[in-house]
């Protein structure tokens, strides 16, 4: 046990190409070697918990990967250890002497006193080893041996496109008209005066939000969808490997298989679930769509466009008093980071210090900030967590919380602490002004503190860059490390996240985390009146007014039938893709038409008429894959 304020050794960052690519290998072959134990020197007959199933979770839990790397030669490095990881990770789950170890102690569970998670854990691996095609023979268990190393590549090449760069547009000062002057001001300028745009979520956040140009949000909006064009292929041919592998275990398709262990059950109640919620929401959605198009006031032109929404609900959203960019400003990010943690010291009993003092190799890039965590109560350290807002190339371009080291009990009797990590994309600061949160970005984080962990390729129960909580990593008090953080049951999984959220709509908290960024340095204060083009400006008020937080509460539900539409109709392509009549039907569907059709159909917003693609948005995320 630790020592009450004692903090043990942390992740090491201080990593080279030739580190990574050693500590692959030793990995998987300190996996071999337990395998080979294992069957070595258990008989059947004597097959128990403690020397089959024990040992196998003892290997889990000292397969954690440190990956997080800013240089694309050793993101390379990393992402070929994890594949070799991975495929020794599966053939843990493909060896055939070791499953019949499993199956025995399986079948005589009840010889054993065990505790609840123990049992679970017995369950989950037996369940691991049949849906790793255990229970198949001859010529089907080679072809499914072979798709789920197929799946092993498509998924890591997948993850490898999304850290490419996605791409940029120079614009005009006068086609980003309506750009905020600090947004302006942080983009690139070359020798013409044009800016550019990085199709980032920073970038074209502002641009569809603020930019009065129709013609760029729209090219913005369309050429943000069509990044990394590498994954389309590569995702249509995983769609069709995962229904075939899933069809030679005897289910009807994937979902069909992964519905098995969820509340759902089957593909039917979630088709049925998502097509009454979809009925429900219509009235509501086409009740927003004529007051936004009110705004719009086009005559010439009935259609409402994707690239319109955010711009017009912004609009909509000041009629009643609710300024996002004004209401941003008081939510510089470092301040109302620190005072989220403050919030979480009061919610959950926690004792965090950031870690200025740190050496260089503690973190992995200068932007990231290091919190260790206690339990105030007992003065026992919890976990590590790494915040790492700032986008810059190679870094993923979404919200995620991923997890670094898991929690479980080491063989010891020891708790091995966590080590989870906060990844956003935010616009960075300038010299004038400090990175500001909008409102749904302190949503956001609350969320992802409240989410995640990079883990190994597709094998059963384990899916690349799945979300958790940060306080589901740090606070959970799992033996095993199979279930700790976001390895819990799946519909519970986002249920920590979703109830942090509503702290961001709680008044009391909102005025915790605000303050005025003028008021947060000198420099701050003069740089914001010259951005007011006025040396004696009036400094606004320290805190954001009562009145207007109860303007932005009361905003909450503001068009939320288009918004939930689309989470309706991300679900319904999930289902399609993964619950097709045939695996003949994925090879020759039109992915792209099929999700950009079904996107306008359930969300009454309407695509380019003209014959261009609005892309493959379903292939810039990895939720999908």
């Amino acid at each position: 046990m630790i020592g009450p304020f004692v903090r043990p050794p942390a992740p090491n960052f201080n990593v080279t190409e030739s580190d990574l690519t050693e500590q692959g290998f030793l990995t998987v072959k300190r996996l071999q070697n337990v395998l080979s134990a294992i069957v070595d020197n258990v008989a059947l007959e004597d097959a128990s918990f403690n020397n089959t199933i024990r040992a196998l979770a003892q290997a889990d839990n000292e397969l954690n990967f440190d990956s997080v790397a800013p240089l694309s030669g050793i993101r390379k490095a990393a992402s070929e250890a994890v594949r070799e990881i991975n495929r020794g990770y599966l053939s843990m789950f493909q060896h055939e002497k070791l499953f019949t170890l499993v199956d025995a102690v399986y079948d005589r569970v009840r010889e054993e006193h065990l505790d609840y998670e123990s049992k679970r854990l017995l369950d989950k691996i037996h369940t691991m080893f049949v849906d790793n095609g255990m229970k198949l023979k001859g010529d089907d268990r080679d072809q499914f041996d072979e798709i789920t190393n197929r799946l092993i590549e498509l998924r890591a090449a997948f993850i490898d496109s999304m850290a490419s760069e996605p791409g940029t547009v120079w614009k005009s000062e006068q086609a980003l008209a309506g750009l905020s002057r600090g947004k302006l001001e942080s983009l690139d300028q070359d020798s013409d005066g044009n800016r550019r745009i990085n199709f980032t979520r920073p970038d074209v956040t502002a641009v569809l939000r603020q930019c009065h140009v129709d013609e760029t949000r729209r090219e913005v909006f369309l050429r943000s969808q069509a990044v990394f064009p590498d994954n389309v292929p590569i995702f249509q041919e995983a769609m069709v490997l995962r229904d075939e592998a899933a069809r030679l275990l005897g289910h009807t398709s994937f979902a069909a298989q992964r519905l098995e262990y969820k509340m759902a059950k089957t593909p039917e109640a979630v088709d049925k679930f998502l097509a009454e919620l979809n009925g429900r929401l219509q009235p509501l959605i086409r009740a927003e769509i004529q007051t936004l198009q009110k705004l719009r006031n086009t005559r010439e032109d009935s259609s409402f466009y994707f690239w319109d929404l955010e711009y017009y609900h912004q609009k909509l959203l000041k009629e009643r008093r609710v300024d996002h960019e004004v209401i941003s400003e008081y939510f510089p990010a470092d301040y109302a980071i620190q005072q989220m943690m403050s919030v979480f010291q009061h919610l959950f009993s926690l004792s965090i210090e950031e870690m200025k003092g740190r050496a260089d190799d503690a973190v992995w890039h200068p932007d990231v900030k290091m919190f260790a965590v206690w339990d105030s109560e007992n003065a026992h350290f919890l976990a590590y967590l790494y915040i790492d807002i700032y986008p810059r190339p190679g870094k993923v371009n979404h919200a995620a919380n991923f997890n670094i080291r898991p929690g479980y009990i080491d063989r010891d009797g020891s708790r091995v602490p966590v080590a989870t990590s906060l990844i956003c994309s935010l616009s960075p600061p300038s010299p004038d002004c400090p990175a500001l949160l909008q409102h749904t970005e302190v949503i956001t984080i609350f969320h992802e503190l409240g989410n995640g962990e990079l883990v190994a390729d597709r094998l059963a129960h384990r899916q690349s860059l799945i979300e958790t909580t940060g306080i589901h990593d740090i606070l959970g008090k799992t033996q095993y490390a199979m279930f700790s953080g976001h390895r819990t049951v799946r519909d519970f999984v986002e249920t920590p996240s979703q109830l942090l959220e509503y702290w961001c709509w709680s008044p009391e908290t909102l005025q915790q985390l605000n303050c005025h960024y003028s008021y947060l340095s000198d420099s701050y204060r003069q740089a914001w009146c010259r951005l007011k083009c006025e040396a004696d400006a009036k400094q606004p008020s320290k805190e954001l007014p009562r009145e207007l937080i109860a303007e932005l509460i009361a905003s909450k539900h503001v068009n939320q039938g288009i918004l939930t539409s689309r989470l309706v109709a991300l679900g319904m392509f999930d289902m399609q893709v993964h619950n097709p009549k045939s695996s003949g039907d994925l090879e020759t569907t039109n992915i792209a038409k099929a999700y950009n059709s079904l996107l306008q159909e359930v969300t009454h917003l309407a695509g380019p008429k003209d014959g261009v693609s609005m892309g493959n948005g379903y292939a810039t995320t990895s939720h999908f894959i």
